[in-house]
């Protein structure tokens, strides 16, 4: 064998080493990209059950959510805990929103977590905050909520999962 032959086997075998190089690291960045879609989904998930937990929990903020969506006044002090609220859960639509722009999560997961905003957006106070606090937040996102906003905010009865009148996600409307 002489010495071209030698570097051509060289080279052949570098080449073939360079492709299953690139195979493999192929297989790890899906792989990862897989790892961190799971991990986005579990962390909102985690996020938007603890905004229902503090309702399963903490009777006081839940009284004061259900006074408010039975048209109650409420004292300034239980308002203000009520634009906390809102705060903490556009935070949490927000970067829902951002997460799904980035691919982390499908259309219809998106399409989902949107109608629960809309839900939200029934609330006077959630619609108060907004008004007043939409700057704090990306353009994307407030494009978003004024575009649900600009839809008709009428749901049947037994559509709103806050609804203190009925059982949640009854239809009470036909009685």
């Amino acid at each position: 064998m002489n010495w071209t032959a030698v570097g051509a086997l060289g080279e052949m075998l570098g080449a073939v080493g360079v492709i299953f190089s690139l195979i493999y690291l192929a297989t790890q960045v899906r792989q990862n990209t897989k790892v961190s879609i799971a991990a986005t989904r579990q962390a909102l998930a985690s996020d938007l059950q603890a905004l229902a937990f503090d309702l399963v929990t903490g009777d006081d903020i839940a009284r004061i959510l259900q006074a408010h969506f039975e048209g109650q006044s409420l004292e300034p002090h239980e308002r203000l805990r009520l634009l906390a609220r809102a705060f903490r859960d556009f935070r949490c639509w927000d970067n829902a929103y951002f997460q799904y722009r980035e691919g982390m999560l499908t259309d219809d997961e998106w399409r989902g977590l949107r109608e629960n905003l809309k839900v939200l957006l029934h609330a006077e106070v959630y619609r108060d905050y907004w008004n007043r606090e939409k700057s704090l937040y990306s353009a994307a996102f407030r494009g978003q909520v004024e575009d649900l906003l600009g839809e008709s905010l009428e749901a049947p009865r037994g559509q709103l999962i806050f609804d203190a009148q009925g059982a949640e996600g009854q239809d009470t409307s036909s009685d």
